[in-house]
């Protein structure tokens, strides 16, 4: 099996972000924010992206609101759940959150 990765979300991701989304709306762990909430953080707030052979298989979507960082969406494709990249991924956004305050706080 490929190794996956973990890097910034692009905007050529959104259509694996929304596959995700759909995904998680029939699992018992249905998202909490709507699609449009979700794919205006991808593009306006933080959000990275596990890939595994060029395709993405999970995405975290955060933002910051009143003085605290909220996760948005966190969704992992069935067949990448044994690969444990929720840790991995949930770091990554949690990386992302960080050097973004720092930069609007320099």
């Amino acid at each position: 099996m490929a190794r996956i990765h973990i890097r910034e979300f692009h905007d050529d991701d959104l259509d694996a972000v929304v596959r995700l989304w759909w995904e998680a709306r029939t699992s018992a762990e249905r998202p909490v924010y709507s699609l449009a909430e979700v794919t205006a953080s991808c593009r306006e707030d933080h959000a990275v992206v596990a890939v595994r052979d060029d395709e993405v298989v999970a995405a975290a979507v955060g933002r910051a609101a009143h003085a605290q960082g909220r996760v948005v969406f966190f969704g992992i494709a069935e067949d990448a759940r044994s690969a444990n990249v929720s840790g991995a991924l949930s770091d990554a956004l949690e990386r992302a959150r960080i050097d973004a305050f720092a930069r609007t706080h320099d």
